[in-house]
């Protein structure tokens, strides 16, 4: 985790946390199995969560979000014209 911390010259210090240190019963026995069960958890979930619209989604949804930022500038440069004239 990084964590700023203050300091008096006005720049933030970061500051990084480790994870506790484990104790001496859990670094035998089977560690290495229940890292290898981990991996292959989730690289069964990265396959799961794939899907050929996705690139798609992502893409109509910056469009979406473009055209409401033009739309609300464009809204804006109305209203102050129209104010203005």
């Amino acid at each position: 985790m990084v964590r700023f911390l203050p300091s008096t010259n006005h720049r933030p210090q970061l500051q990084l946390h480790r994870a506790p240190a484990m104790n001496g019963s859990h670094r035998h026995g089977h560690g290495l199995e229940a890292v290898t069960r981990e991996v292959g958890d989730l690289r069964e979930l990265e396959h799961a969560g794939e899907s050929e619209w996705t690139p798609w989604l992502a893409l109509a949804g910056l469009v979406l979000f473009l055209a409401t930022v033009f739309l609300l500038v464009l809204g804006t440069v109305e209203a102050v014209s129209h104010l203005l004239n």
